[in-house]
């Protein structure tokens, strides 16, 4: 029998829980939930579901409620983590779903939206429906990860030709790189975020605020990874990884039009891959690879990596109510 405990974790208590999982993804940490609450007033619960005794899954849920009443938004995103145990992972994925949905619309009226960590099929989309939850169109997530238990040389090969061309030539145009974490470098890091969002006119949550907080809640083993470029001791720019598990995932860049010139992006890439690669991470998630969302320009430089590609099964939703379904309308797009 599955039971489900929903309290408030310890730091280290819910990290050592989620960091058994092989389908661990950044937003489920403490501290990114964390960072939620603190910058952008967010509610976070988490979630322990066990059977027979034992720890089988977790999840941690955002939660963001209209004034003045209970009701409003859960977003659950790449949860319930489930591969933990030999048991049958899709029916585990099910069951809790299917608990989450019963606690958090059944019981508390709320709008849930859920991202599961299930690859997108036929049979993937029928297990989460049979939970009453209703697939979103078109939400499907797409990236593609490298496998850095390949050979430095065979990752090399690996990228397309235009790809190498341009590493070459950065290498040769005499640009160096210095990597680090430290608030510091986060600082930097965030001086030449803002510019770069005000430059493109880009709208993220994922804000320079927030990549301060979360960066000082996180442990030195989860840091986040920060490589930064320069050219006669101008900079060119910095890129930032998150670190979980075994995999780094790319999650901000901050290239100006120097370092666009100087092909400075795939000096700061490659040689980001080999520090992660030496620091003993099995996979690099390019952080989104989307055929028709990517911007021209950003999936081509992924796509030279040549790495593999995977697709999540997508969003789905349930609501139950009047107000639940109002809610749905109004807060949404706050996800």
């Amino acid at each position: 029998m599955l039971t489900m405990e929903t309290r408030n974790f310890l730091q280290e208590e819910w990290n050592a829980i989620v960091l058994q999982f092989e389908d661990l993804n950044f937003m489920q940490l403490w501290e990114y939930g964390e960072a939620k609450r603190i910058t952008q007033g967010w509610q976070v619960f988490r979630h322990l579901f066990r059977a027979q005794g034992k720890i089988v899954g977790a999840a941690q849920a955002l939660v963001k409620t209209l004034p003045f009443t209970r009701r409003g938004l859960v977003w659950i995103n790449r949860a319930p983590l489930a591969k933990l145990y030999s048991a049958p992972y899709s029916d585990l994925l099910q069951e809790m779903s299917r608990t989450l949905k019963r606690y958090w619309v059944d019981e508390r009226r709320m709008y849930l939206r859920i991202v599961p960590t299930l690859s997108d099929s036929v049979s993937s989309l029928q297990l989460m429906e049979e939970c009453g939850l209703q697939s979103i169109p078109n939400s499907q997530w797409i990236s593609v990860r490298v496998d850095l238990t390949k050979d430095v040389d065979d990752l090399r090969e690996q990228l397309s030709q235009n790809w190498r061309r341009g590493l070459k030539k950065a290498e040769e145009a005499g640009l160096s790189y210095e990597v680090g974490s430290s608030e510091n470098f986060v600082q930097r890091l965030n001086e030449e975020y803002q510019v770069f969002l005000q430059r493109k006119r880009f709208k993220t949550n994922f804000t320079p605020h927030f990549i301060h907080t979360l960066q000082k809640l996180l442990p030195v083993e989860l840091k986040m990874y920060i490589i930064r470029g320069y050219k006669e001791k101008q900079s060119q720019g910095s890129i930032l990884f998150g670190c979980y598990g075994h995999t780094a995932e790319f999650l901000a860049e901050t290239l100006n039009e120097n370092g666009r010139r100087s092909n400075a992006g795939r000096l700061l890439f490659w040689n980001a891959l080999l520090g992660l690669k030496q620091r003993g991470f099995l996979l690099l998630d390019l952080g989104g690879v989307h055929p028709k969302e990517t911007p021209e320009g950003i999936l081509r430089f992924k796509s030279g990596f040549r790495g593999t590609p995977y697709q999540l099964v997508g969003t789905f939703e349930a609501a139950h109510g009047t107000l639940a379904h109002l809610t749905k309308m109004i807060v949404a797009h706050l996800a």
